[in-house]
């Protein structure tokens, strides 16, 4: 899932990290989760960026959000090499981190019913380490991804769970 809006998506900005929600986004958030609330999510993973997880807490404030570094949002440059399709050494490293980020909790993910909520960016990774088109995202929308389009992956057995690389940095919430 997308976040929610962001003032920063009004322009691209440098510092749009430290971004949260603005009240449309908040909106839009609570609408979206009184919709996805059927959908038996055990699991939410989250950008460390405001926005994403400000948009997370509000879907599901009952559960405890697992941040992963290594899907936080992209710069503006990267960002416009993405949509207009230019290759870059930038662009290429930003997927090798969303790549390493989605190696990390790709387990998990196949294990439990799980929400990713990130940004449009790190969604043309995830496209792109599950072999599905991409496709710009509106704030919230929600892409299901699933298990049959990465039939070449195996689902790990509980006891593999012991063995994510430690260099996976998914920390949880507190409540």
């Amino acid at each position: 899932m997308r976040h929610g809006e962001s003032d920063c998506q009004k322009a691209l900005v440098d510092d749009h990290l430290r971004y949260g929600l603005n009240e449309t986004g908040r909106s839009q958030a609570a609408n979206v989760a009184r919709e996805i609330r059927d959908l038996g999510i055990e699991r939410v993973f989250s950008s460390p960026v405001p926005r994403a997880f400000e948009t997370a807490n509000i879907i599901f404030p009952e559960k405890k959000i697992e941040v992963v570094e290594s899907l936080k949002e992209c710069s503006s440059d990267v960002w416009l090499h993405i949509h207009q399709n230019i290759s870059s050494e930038e662009k290429e490293e930003f997927k090798r981190e969303i790549f390493k980020g989605l190696e990390c909790i790709e387990e998990l993910l196949f294990q439990e019913r799980s929400l990713v909520v990130a940004h449009g960016g790190v969604f043309w990774g995830l496209a792109q380490y599950f072999d599905f088109e991409f496709y710009l995202l509106d704030n919230v929308q929600i892409v299901k991804v699933p298990l049959r389009i990465c039939s070449s992956q195996t689902l790990p057995k509980p006891s593999d769970l012991r063995n994510i690389p430690t260099h996976c940095l998914i920390k949880k919430s507190p409540l």
